[in-house]
């Protein structure tokens, strides 16, 4: 994953490519080459070993500490359980920047429905979907974008949206096919907001900070969201849905549609999958909030990919929150 979210339109100016979904069907029923642009010969041995794995009852390879650690957000709010959760919340940020999250409070209802309105809007024909397209220059919308000093080009399509404060929304570039995707992002974005707040108030507190309306205040306003697309691709272990990475945002709050692995993160020079976890959140903590309080604090800055399973494809929706 090598773009980089940020809620400000002053995001570094891009350049469209074609459409991804468009070309893995046209590779699909013509046989012909994936172009060189998305081919990457230079694949990090540990993502290749992944993506090349068919094999996913491996789970118990490894040691516990090549596991993503997993909060729960219950027992963190719960006096009776929140210093032990508070003390392995500390742990996970100091010495992951990474981790799980369970409990987390968001309706079972509100995350099936993002799942099943984001599906059905990728689903939809080329055409109805380019009527959401981003303006020239412009970051909000559906498409393809390519931060000019990439080489290569990942292999996803895309929807960006800022989805908070309310008064900052755009709306011309909010689908309206489904009926209710509008309205049930509302809800998940609203809902979301509250998660983060609960966590930032959580490292707050572990971390000394004695101004914690202050810290909530500057990281919570602003949210937006990036919803990706990855189509099958018959060269998968040659291509990447997101390459390597590190996240712009204060914290990102990751959604996956399918439960199916190929996020990986790299930790101490080895790349490590994470395991889905049903309607988990997989929470990263973002390079803003890491410079923001490098003062007080030390999370270690993670980078991310993501790979393409043989057998399945997925559409991941990821939440940024940014400074």
């Amino acid at each position: 994953m090598a773009q980089v979210v940020r809620s400000s339109e002053s995001w570094a100016k891009s350049v469209p490519s074609e459409n991804v979904q468009a070309l893995a069907q046209e590779v699909g029923d013509t046989c012909m080459d994936i172009p060189q642009r998305y081919i990457r010969p230079e694949l990090d041995v540990g993502v290749t070993a992944i993506c090349d794995d068919d094999d996913d009852d491996d789970d118990d390879e490894g040691g516990s500490d090549d596991k993503v650690p997993i909060i729960d957000m219950k027992r963190l709010l719960d006096p009776n359980f929140s210093l032990e959760e508070s003390a392995k919340l500390h742990s996970a940020c100091m010495d992951w920047g990474f981790f799980q999250l369970v409990n987390h409070g968001v309706s079972d209802e509100v995350i099936e429905k993002i799942k099943v309105d984001l599906e059905q809007f990728f689903e939809l024909p080329l055409k109805e979907k380019e009527a959401f397209a981003p303006l020239t220059g412009g970051l909000q919308g559906y498409g393809q974008k390519v931060v000019l000093y990439e080489e290569k080009l990942d292999w996803q399509d895309m929807m960006f949206l800022i989805t908070q404060p309310p008064h900052a929304r755009n709306f011309t570039f909010w689908p309206t096919s489904p009926p209710t995707f509008r309205s049930t992002l509302d809800k998940y974005s609203t809902e979301l907001k509250s998660v983060s707040s609960c966590l930032f108030e959580a490292m707050g507190k572990n971390l000394g900070l004695l101004d914690l309306e202050v810290l909530c205040g500057i990281l919570k306003d602003n949210q937006s969201m990036r919803m990706n697309y990855y189509p099958p691709c018959p060269k998968s272990n040659q291509v990447l849905g997101f390459n390597a990475h590190s996240d712009a945002s204060g914290l990102t709050l990751l959604l996956q549609v399918r439960d199916v692995q190929g996020l990986q993160i790299k930790r101490k020079g080895k790349w490590l999958p994470v395991q889905p976890l049903e309607n988990a959140l997989v929470v990263n903590i973002g390079d803003a909030l890491e410079v923001n309080l490098i003062t007080t604090l030390d999370f270690s800055k993670l980078f991310m990919a993501l790979c393409l399973p043989k057998r399945a494809f997925r559409h991941p929706q990821a939440l940024f929150e940014p400074l």
